[in-house]
């Protein structure tokens, strides 16, 4: 079963992107074959967006991988988000975030 499918576009208009329930992604051709799939390595996978030259996945834990959309090689990881239940606000330098790494939770990109 897919929970996220995206058209791709400009050069890319001819492949079909779906990501399946169990992390995985998968690049379907004008044939509407499996052309590439990939194990995004994630607890779960929810959201797409494509461009015409990126292929991005937004994941748990605050985790967003960019593809290059032909080949599905990875480009990078996003940064994450700040950690829940952290008050910027109160936070005056780096330091204070880092002190909560070890038990950070991040959001679901969805």
């Amino acid at each position: 079963t897919f929970k996220a499918v995206v058209c791709g576009k400009g050069q890319f208009a001819h492949l079909t992107f779906c990501l399946s329930n169990d992390g995985r992604l998968f690049s379907f051709g004008e044939s509407r074959r499996v052309e590439r799939w990939l194990d995004l390595k994630v607890n779960d996978a929810f959201a797409l967006y494509v461009t015409s030259d990126h292929l991005l996945c937004g994941c748990s834990d605050g985790v967003v991988r960019v593809f290059e959309p032909s080949t599905l090689k990875h480009v990078v990881n996003l940064p994450k988000p700040h950690p829940l239940g952290v008050d910027l606000s109160t936070c005056t330098s780096p330091s204070c975030m880092v002190a909560l790494l070890p038990y950070a939770q991040f959001p679901d990109c969805i």
